[in-house]
């Protein structure tokens, strides 16, 4: 299985990356990458800036927008709503597991008017089963 799942032609996920995999999200064709998770989350993952260095290096826009489920608000929603409409092609968002990653992107999708049932069914066929956080989208949509 790919290291990049997509929920959408324009939008995928991932698990956290490591630099390697910035050059191999280059050559899969995104344009940006997001990352949505908080520094030292983990002791041996790598650090925003890190990260954003490897991704200029490939030729990626990088965008830190870093939460936990502590912090997940419509301003998370915001800053992914600009990085997706600044970016000129494909965008790949990675957190520890590519569910906070999809949950923003649910909220998106319904901020935008999609049905509840659609958006979940668009992140249940990429692996990602939100049905419990359904109320927690809504409200950040």
């Amino acid at each position: 299985m790919s290291q990049f799942i997509k929920i959408t032609e324009d939008y995928s996920v991932a698990h956290q990356l490591g630099s390697a995999a910035m050059d191999a999200a280059a050559k899969a064709g995104f344009h940006a990458v997001i990352c949505n998770r908080p520094d030292n989350e983990e002791s041996n993952q790598p650090t925003l800036d890190e990260m954003a260095k490897t991704a200029a290096r490939a030729g990626l826009a990088f965008h830190a927008i870093p939460f936990d489920m502590n912090s997940f608000d419509r301003a998370v929603v915001d800053a992914l709503e600009t990085a997706i409409g600044t970016a000129k092609g494909p965008v790949l968002a990675y957190c520890r597991t590519g569910t906070r990653s999809t949950m923003a992107w649910c909220a998106l999708q319904r901020r935008a008017g999609r049905e509840m049932a659609d958006i979940l069914e668009d992140a249940r066929a990429a692996g990602y089963e939100l049905d419990g956080a359904a109320g927690l989208i809504e409200s950040l949509a």
